[in-house]
């Protein structure tokens, strides 16, 4: 916003005239001379500031393209763990299973010994 004053008509001229505004003043009953008076007016102004930073050599594109690859060798990792996860507890699952197994063949084997061999 800025305010100017402009300066008024011709000094101790009787003669209305007109302001830098385009506004016609005329004697007043109370003033005789106003055409010397000074006219202050204010201007308001909007502006608008954009900037804008130009990637003459594709660093900005370069850093994005580094983040997305990282953002996916993330979710491979995350795939991985899911997968290593997964196999160690069907693993453990077919080991207790085989174990489960062994012991019931040792103690069938033991009831069979003791049948046969001790009376």
């Amino acid at each position: 916003m800025t305010a100017q004053q402009v300066a008024g008509n011709v000094a101790n001229s009787s003669a209305p005239g007109y302001q830098a505004n385009g506004r016609l003043i005329a004697p007043t009953a109370k003033q005789s001379y106003p055409y010397n008076s000074s006219l202050t007016w204010t201007m308001h102004t909007a502006s608008l500031l954009v900037g804008y930073s130009p990637d003459v050599f594709g660093l900005n594109r370069r850093t994005v393209e580094s983040l997305d690859a990282q953002k996916e060798m993330q979710r491979f990792e995350l795939d991985a763990a899911y997968i290593t996860l997964t196999s160690s507890v069907v693993g453990a699952a077919i080991q207790e299973a085989s174990t489960r197994s062994q012991i019931k063949a040792t103690e069938k084997i033991i009831e069979d010994n003791k049948k046969y061999w001790w009376p």
